[in-house]
């Protein structure tokens, strides 16, 4: 019968050990060496497994605290969230998203009225085109698009473990960016509203329709058009209006503008013209006294001289022109008193 000898030999000389195995017992030794390494890699491969488990609850967890608001992990592991609790949280969100989306966008349109009415008012038509922003869930319509990418794997988790208010983002994003695109539309709008009434005020402060005598003062003695000229009594045409005051009553612009002409002109005597823009000027003729000089800027109602008589005149009087393109119009389309 075989057997085997295991031999110990000693660092230092001496006796040598023998030990002497049966087949059987060396046959047990390494069933039992097998066992153990068995057992060693089953327990390896089972700890490994639970460290999965354990990261893929936690995940579980963390999700769950997010869909529910709660904070606190051992409440979460001691009171999971059903799925039938979670689609209830759902519709709740969902209901409240909704209807504050219901609300901005009626708020919106309440902008877009009042910005039309101001439109209306004013007379300044808008620079672009753009619908109301509808305020009731609209029919679902054709859907397309490419692919897209494949949910990530911390999606994949557990089905209960999808964010809530992510589904409510996807599938409200139209409505969102349907609002942000509306609120800036209506941002433009207001802008260019804006611009447009302080273009339309300047306008009109630069539009001579001021009674160029301060409070109000004087009498119409001539208007605009053909009459017998006072001094050769032949018909001629009058380029202006003359506006009777008492000697020194201050004049003052009709319109805001810029001074370009200050000084004596022959028969207007001493004169002020201001240029308003657009081609647009006033002239103030016959006065006694120039308060203003060339390239001065005025305002509506600033005085610019006071009333006199110089040049071709009978008396003190305000001998006053409107010029566009340097052709008189009658001021009276204009003047109001």
């Amino acid at each position: 019968m075989k057997s085997w000898t295991i031999i110990r030999l000693p660092k230092k000389e001496g006796e040598k050990i023998h030990v002497r195995l049966s087949p059987s017992v060396f046959g047990f030794i390494l069933l039992l060496i097998a066992v153990l390494t068995f057992f060693t890699s089953f327990l390896y491969t089972r700890q490994y497994i639970i460290s999965t488990h354990l990261s893929e609850l936690k995940q579980i967890n963390r999700n769950l605290e997010y869909a529910t608001g709660n904070g606190n992990i051992n409440s979460a592991v001691a009171n999971p969230v059903s799925e039938e609790d979670l689609r209830r949280l759902e519709n709740q969100l969902r209901s409240e998203y909704e209807s504050t989306i219901a609300v901005i966008t009626s708020q919106l349109n309440e902008l877009l009225e009042i910005e039309t009415k101001a439109r209306q008012a004013t007379g300044l038509t808008p620079k672009y085109k753009t619908p109301a922003v509808e305020s009731t869930p609209r029919k679902e319509g054709g859907k397309g698009g490419p692919a897209g990418t494949k949910v990530g794997a911390d999606f994949q988790v557990s089905r209960n473990s999808v964010s809530v208010p992510t589904l409510l983002h996807s599938s409200n994003r139209l409505s969102a960016d349907l609002i942000l695109q509306e609120i800036a539309l209506r941002k433009i709008g207001l802008q260019d509203l804006l611009k447009g009434v302080e273009a339309q005020n300047v306008k009109i402060e630069r539009t001579p329709n001021s009674w160029p005598l301060a409070k109000r003062m004087g009498k119409l003695m001539s208007s605009f058009g053909y009459r017998r000229d006072p001094f050769t009594r032949r018909i001629r045409h009058h380029d202006g209006l003359d506006i009777s005051a008492p000697y020194g009553t201050q004049v003052i612009s009709a319109g805001k503008g810029t001074v370009t002409f200050a000084g004596h002109e022959s028969d207007y005597g001493k004169m002020v013209v201001i240029d308003h823009g657009d081609g647009m000027q006033t002239a103030y003729a016959h006065l006694s006294q120039i308060s203003v000089t060339v390239g001065q800027k005025v305002e509506k109602g600033q005085v610019i001289g006071a009333v006199g008589s110089t040049g071709r005149s009978t008396g003190p009087h305000l001998h006053f022109e409107v010029r566009i393109g340097k052709q008189p119009i009658n001021p009276l389309k204009y003047l109001s008193r």
